[in-house]
């Protein structure tokens, strides 16, 4: 499970609240996945849907989220699966393989960062699918995948590198003819979660709006159901700087039950799909009706979501009802000079003892970067007054364990979290 967001829990303890929930109108909407639930809908909860794909254009995605994001995801939900083959010694013996005796390697709903070709890391120098240099920050490829698609072709796979924001990877058929190299450059999709590759076009795409537009997004991805039983689930997934927090046990649950931004979880699976159930003597779907989740924005505003219907698989719709029960703390129109969440990065994060890590801003001017211990105490690390791109901050005395990086300027303060391994 992933940390708590720490940031988001002081900015909203430190929020000015509207007033009760009783007196804010619900806002009524339906999300419509369409038959099959076969569409990925990107959902702002202040705009509505704003964006959706078509979830079978596309095999594989590559994280673009940061300079420090390496994560490469399957399209599972949609029959695509994925095996652990080898090292790379392994790549010519692809043709007498028998894929029942190899490891199945999935997404991990709960992370942005887990996907099914980043498992068996060690958050640190091992990625997943290859290793870090923590001199030359380059990532190289160690593994040889076998990846299953959904019209039953089996390509042999192996990402090469990640040098300078740039993925390289080849795939093959299995006996090695129709080896093609795809380069896929993380520069050309600043703003995005991800970009997508298709096997059958051999294409980059570029399929995602502005992560500053949605919130969490409405799709099919595969879940451990218990007992390592992996099936296709419809569900909400949480962007990288939302949070949210469920609350059960509800009368009402529209008017009834207050957040905590202490439990609020970045987990990207908060929401998840368990919120309707499928009744098989009605032959229809029932919500949980005792619950509601409150979702943070990415300026620190607080909604309150309640499910409100779903059809199933037949036409996709999920219905739902919000409340906007906190507004932002700090107006980013307001104050154009104001740091956000997504205006700053720190890689490596988890970063190693007697390492270095980045805190990269993208923002003009000056601000300060101090680190706090655990416990809440400034270390020595602290740069008052740094202006440019980045600041390089080197852990010569620290002990592993949880810190907390604070970058301030005149207009704002944020926090992220940083592990030090």
């Amino acid at each position: 499970m992933k940390i708590q967001n720490f940031f988001t829990a002081l900015i909203l303890f430190f929020a000015v609240h509207l007033s009760n929930a009783s007196a804010q109108e619900i806002i009524n909407d339906v999300a419509t996945m369409g038959p099959g639930n076969i569409d990925m809908i990107f959902y702002s909860l202040e705009n509505g849907a704003a964006s959706s794909i078509d979830a079978t254009t596309w095999d594989i995605s590559f994280d673009t989220f940061s300079m420090s994001s390496t994560s490469i995801r399957i399209n599972g939900a949609q029959g695509s699966q994925l095996y652990h083959l080898g090292g790379l010694e392994t790549w010519d013996d692809a043709a007498s393989v028998n894929l029942e005796e190899l490891e199945v390697l999935y997404n991990d709903p709960t992370d942005w960062g887990l996907g099914a070709y980043s498992q068996n890391g060690d958050g640190v120098f091992n990625v997943g699918w290859g290793l870090y240099d923590v001199v030359t920050h380059i990532v190289t490829g160690d593994k040889v995948f076998i990846l299953q698609l959904p019209n039953g072709e089996v390509k042999k796979t192996k990402i090469v590198s990640l040098v300078n924001n740039i993925y390289t990877f080849i795939h093959a058929n299995l006996d090695g003819t129709s080896e093609t190299e795809v380069i896929v450059d993380k520069n050309n999709y600043t703003n995005k979660n991800s970009v997508y590759y298709s096997f059958e076009s051999n294409e980059v795409l570029d399929l995602e709006i502005d992560y500053n537009d949605w919130d969490f997004m409405f799709c099919k991805y595969i879940q451990d159901l218990g007992d390592e039983f992996y099936y296709p689930v419809t569900g909400c997934l949480i962007n990288r700087y939302a949070t949210s927090q469920k609350v059960e046990g509800l009368n009402d649950p529209f008017y009834e039950g207050t957040f905590s931004p202490e439990l609020m979880s970045d987990i990207t699976s908060s929401i998840g799909y368990d919120w309707k159930s499928y009744n098989q003597n009605a032959g229809s779907y029932e919500l949980v009706e005792d619950r509601c989740y409150f979702v943070t924005t990415a300026n620190g505003a607080v909604w309150r979501l309640v499910f409100t219907m779903y059809s199933g698989s037949a036409t996709g719709e999920i219905g739902m009802g919000m409340i906007l029960e906190q507004a932002s703390a700090i107006s980013v129109n307001d104050f154009p000079n104001t740091l956000s969440k997504l205006d700053v990065q720190i890689y490596p994060n988890p970063a190693s003892v007697n390492g270095n890590m980045t805190v990269d801003v993208n923002l003009t001017g000056s601000y300060s970067v101090t680190l706090y211990n655990s416990i809440g105490a400034i270390t020595s690390h602290t740069l008052a007054n740094h202006s440019g791109d980045n600041v390089v901050l080197n852990f010569t005395d620290l002990q592993a364990g949880l810190y907390i990086v604070e970058i301030n300027n005149d207009t704002s303060t944020i926090r992220k979290q940083l592990i030090i391994q």
